[in-house]
């Protein structure tokens, strides 16, 4: 009996306490998604299956249509949600989370601190979940072609917390070792961006950078059921990680 108390207690603390994060590039989040209802109700069941409790979302467009998305999924999914302002540099766009009504949002901003150095600079979030602090910082780096490297450094004043999103380069660069000496970085290898076709390519962009003082209970690209071409949603898979904080 004993035994079977401590393996209930065990399971009950893993539900009580983790939190499932999921984050998605949405190539081009803006006016055609947002009047096409398939993409709509095809993104909102992604998340949805995924049972996430936050979802940091990047590539919302600078235009009402964005704002439009985020609210349209976030009411169909009865989440809060919360849009940063228009990043300052080139290529602008605007990042997103949702959240379980039970989260309450402490605050978030974009890092005024690096929109001279990171075009478009990262959207940093303060979470509570039973009566824990998390912090988020979400990223949508520049190109391969425009040496996102330069940006990664940047990158290299965050010690705690997650850092997550489309970082335009793979996981294997040395530019990440000072980074992996407060974060581990789970999905380092595995592919999440599609091809034209839809399938999986090797190409992995999107991380996940997790504070070392949390336990990772999963991590996994999340490659989710559709009837037809992924790209219509989107042109990466999200990523999705479940953790309890030690």
């Amino acid at each position: 009996m004993k035994n079977i108390l401590l393996v209930l207690f065990t399971l009950l603390s893993i539900i009580s306490y983790s939190q499932t994060i999921l984050s998605w590039n949405i190539q081009n989040l803006g006016e055609t998604k947002f009047k096409r209802d398939s993409v709509i109700t095809g993104l909102t069941t992604v998340i949805k299956s995924s049972n996430a409790d936050i979802v940091a979302i990047q590539e919302v467009i600078t235009g009402p249509y964005g704002d439009s998305c985020i609210i349209k999924i976030a009411k169909i999914l009865d989440y809060n949600y919360t849009i940063s302002a228009r990043t300052t540099g080139e290529g602008a766009e605007r990042y997103a989370y949702l959240y379980r009504k039970s989260i309450t949002l402490n605050y978030s901003k974009l890092d005024v601190s690096l929109q001279d150095s990171i075009n478009r600079e990262p959207f940093v979030a303060s979470f509570k979940i039973n009566n824990k602090d998390l912090i988020i910082r979400e990223v949508h780096l520049v190109p391969t072609s425009k040496t996102p490297q330069k940006e990664v450094e940047d990158l290299y004043q965050y010690k705690s917390g997650i850092i997550c999103g489309d970082f335009n380069l793979t996981c294997k660069h040395l530019i990440y070792i000072p980074m992996l000496k407060y974060f581990n970085s789970p999905l380092c290898g595995k592919g999440t961006s599609l091809k034209r076709d839809g399938s999986t390519s090797e190409n992995n962009y999107d991380h996940f950078f997790v504070d070392k003082t949390y336990q990772i209970l999963e991590s996994k690209v999340f490659i989710y059921p559709y009837k037809g071409n992924r790209n219509t949603l989107s042109d990466h898979l999200p990523i999705l990680i479940k953790l309890k904080q030690s």
